[in-house]
């Protein structure tokens, strides 16, 4: 069987056919084509628009972090330049507390130096102490010494007080004859034995004066020898019956509290009184 057309008109007929339906496949192709051209371009303006979203949005975010990444290395510089300062800061730290634990050091031995010296001082001190209050009391001493020399030496005075309390006395007990002698070459024992003489005068009693009398041994103070039989040395009680006006003449001197001593004599008369005036004790 043949399938071929047999002639040219067939063949015209055929390739008419086949030309419409290629135009017809042209036109259809050229519609498919635009169609799918703007769907395409539709999609690809799309897909444009993301991509460009997208681009825009990675932009940004590339701006970000570029920003980022900027503040990242100023906060860097920063933190690099406070880490710096800080190891400044620590070595400078560090020299302060090594010259802070030398001055330590110092001052603990400063400290020790210190009570060294006040223990030191407070012995010394105490020496001190002990070396003034010996001085102070060689002082009183010397003081006490001093006025009790002052007082020896001074001469001896009858006061208005105690005249007036012997001659009361003198004057109401009983009188009689003294001798009174004071030892030669002592101006303070001759006017304290005038002051006694004018007492005894003023009382009424009849008075010997020898105020130049020699006397060995030198006495000392205030004696009233009184007569006795017996060979006896100074300082012998008084046993025996004695002139009454002895007592008048011990009460008078003790009113007037003036040191008096009664000793036997064997050199004294019989009924003789004598007042020996001798040194200040």
């Amino acid at each position: 069987m043949n399938i071929f057309p047999s002639s040219v008109e067939s063949w015209n007929t055929l390739f008419q056919a086949v030309s419409v339906i290629l135009v017809a496949g042209t036109v259809l192709a050229g519609f498919g084509t635009i169609i799918t051209g703007r769907i395409v371009s539709r999609n690809q303006t799309r897909d444009l628009a993301q991509a460009n979203a997208e681009a825009a949005k990675a932009n940004k975010g590339v701006a970000d972090t570029v920003l980022e990444i900027e503040k990242a290395k100023e906060e860097t510089a920063r933190l690099t330049k406070e880490t710096e300062t800080a190891k400044t800061e620590r070595v400078e730290a560090d020299k302060q507390i090594a010259i802070a634990k030398a001055d330590a050091a110092r001052a603990k031995e400063g400290i020790a130096n210190a009570e060294a010296q006040s223990a030191q001082a407070t012995l010394e001190v105490t020496r001190l102490r002990g070396i003034v209050a010996n001085a102070e009391q060689r002082r009183a001493e010397a003081e006490k010494a001093l006025l009790e020399l002052q007082e020896r030496m001074k001469p001896r005075r009858v006061t208005a007080e105690q005249r007036q309390q012997a001659i009361n006395v003198l004057m109401h007990a009983p009188k009689g004859r003294l001798e009174i002698q004071c030892h030669i070459g002592s101006p303070e024992i001759q006017a304290f034995g005038a002051e006694i003489v004018e007492i005894f005068r003023t009382s009424g009693w009849e008075i010997d004066l020898n105020d130049r009398a020699l006397i060995i041994p030198a006495p000392v103070g205030l004696k009233l020898w009184i007569h006795t039989e017996h060979t006896a040395l100074e300082d012998r009680m008084i046993t025996e019956n004695v002139p009454e006006r002895t007592q008048s003449i011990l009460n008078a001197f003790r009113a007037a509290k003036i040191p008096v001593q009664a000793q036997f004599n064997h050199d004294v008369p019989k009924d003789i009184l004598r007042l020996i005036v001798g040194f200040k004790p």
